[in-house]
């Protein structure tokens, strides 16, 4: 009797892209750096509240996240047809901004405990139904 081949299928049905070893273990390590910048900013962001307040922590953070992304890679200006998307991503950064007048209430895992649930809401998305 022959093994049959097992082929896996994406949740549409159709076959999955075949795995990619070193692309996976790359994105591994891209979230995992991105979430330990988060809470580690987040974390020194907290103990500037006494000096900047937290206008001034996010003014701060944003203002230095952006002048790391430009050493890294300069983009070009957005045409007309990308403004919208990048209009969105603006405000989604702004949004997820809001956690520092909450940490001058809250202890540090509880607001970020907070928003990370955010993005697992309900069908609105506005985080109501896990908070």
């Amino acid at each position: 009797m022959e093994a049959k081949e097992f082929r896996a299928r994406s949740l549409d049905g159709y076959p999955a892209a075949p795995r990619q070893d070193s692309e996976s273990i790359r994105a591994a390590l891209l979230v995992l750096g991105s979430v330990v910048s988060v809470q580690t900013g987040q974390a020194f962001g907290k103990q500037l509240f006494a000096a900047a307040g937290p206008g001034g922590v996010v003014a701060l953070r944003l203002s230095v996240a952006a002048l790391v992304l430009l050493a890294i890679h300069r983009p070009a200006l957005p045409s007309r047809r990308n403004l919208p998307p990048v209009l969105g991503f603006g405000v989604a950064i702004a949004g997820m901004n809001v956690i520092y007048p909450a940490l001058g209430f809250l202890p540090l895992g509880v607001a970020s405990a907070l928003q990370s649930l955010g993005p697992l809401g309900g069908r609105g998305g506005d985080g109501t139904a896990c908070a």
